[in-house]
């Protein structure tokens, strides 16, 4: 799926309301993205919105072609990081000219009016009535092509840099259910991610090690210890709650352009890598 491998897009800066936790990064996602076909049918293009937004072929089916990801943008990497999220990114496919296309620049005016107290337009991202308080959220964020001044967490360098090495920041959601138990899980679940790397037209990895934990400091572990509270597991859309899940680091042999994301989750932020210094 090149959008995978796709050059960084439109930043959302969170600007206002209070930020869901990391692992509610797919709830998150998808109510953006949500937002975006509503500002479609909004502007009087609900029959015409692009499939490149959408993620579905006119007849409804999903699409095989790349789309449109989106990825939440967090204070990991860093030491004492926490893994607080600072805003979105919409993510096109390489190559794709949809974020300069009048017609999203329409919906995005339109979703996002001018804060004349803030100086700055405000994207408003509520969940639906009827939320559990749990998952609700109404946050503000502020959409831009250039990252914010002293916000280095909010920089797509972090993501895009070529590296020979990659890490997890979000876990990968298996584009497949397991088979194998004990030892062998581990394996397969390498197969899958070496899978999904040839999907998307990216080298075969040199290596592949998974594990609960992730390599890139302050993200939170794919499954928490023990009897912990509910708010620290992983939110899934009902599409991808009997998936399992894994951090990752992945090896290449020569140094590729991120950014990359991968797995069935990677349109919602699942799956989401970060270029790995050696010494760490």
């Amino acid at each position: 799926m090149p959008a995978s491998s796709a050059t960084a897009g439109l930043l959302l800066e969170h600007v206002a309301g209070r930020m869901p936790d990391l692992r509610a990064c797919a709830f998150l996602a998808k109510t953006a993205r949500d937002a975006l076909l509503s500002g479609y049918q909004r502007i009087g293009l609900g029959k015409e919105i692009p499939e490149v937004i959408s993620g579905h072929a006119a007849d409804g089916n999903p699409t095989r072609a790349p789309h449109l990801a989106i990825i939440p943008l967090s204070f990991t990497g860093f030491p004492y990081a926490d893994g607080h999220v600072l805003g979105l990114a919409f993510v096109p496919p390489r190559h794709s000219a949809i974020l300069e296309e009048e017609s999203f620049r329409k919906v995005l005016r339109t979703l996002a009016p001018m804060d004349e107290t803030r100086g700055r337009r405000v994207l408003t991202l509520r969940t639906k009535e009827g939320t559990p308080s749990g998952r609700a959220f109404s946050i503000g964020l502020s959409p831009t092509f250039e990252p914010p001044a002293g916000k280095r967490s909010l920089d797509p360098a972090w993501y895009t840099r070529p590296s020979q090495t990659f890490a997890t920041v979000t876990p990968i959601a298996a584009d497949r259910h397991l088979k194998e138990e004990g030892k062998a899980r581990p394996e397969e679940l390498a197969a899958q991610i070496a899978s999904a790397c040839r999907n998307i037209n990216l080298p075969e990895p040199e290596a592949i090690v998974t594990d609960n934990h992730s390599a890139i400091e302050g993200a939170p572990p794919a499954y928490p210890s023990g009897k912990s509270p509910a708010w620290m597991r992983w939110g899934l859309p009902r599409s991808l709650a009997s998936r399992p899940l894994t951090h990752a680091v992945i090896r290449f042999a020569q140094p590729i352009e991120g950014p990359v994301i991968l797995g069935a989750g990677r349109f919602l932020g699942l799956g989401l890598f970060r270029p790995l210094d050696p010494e760490e």
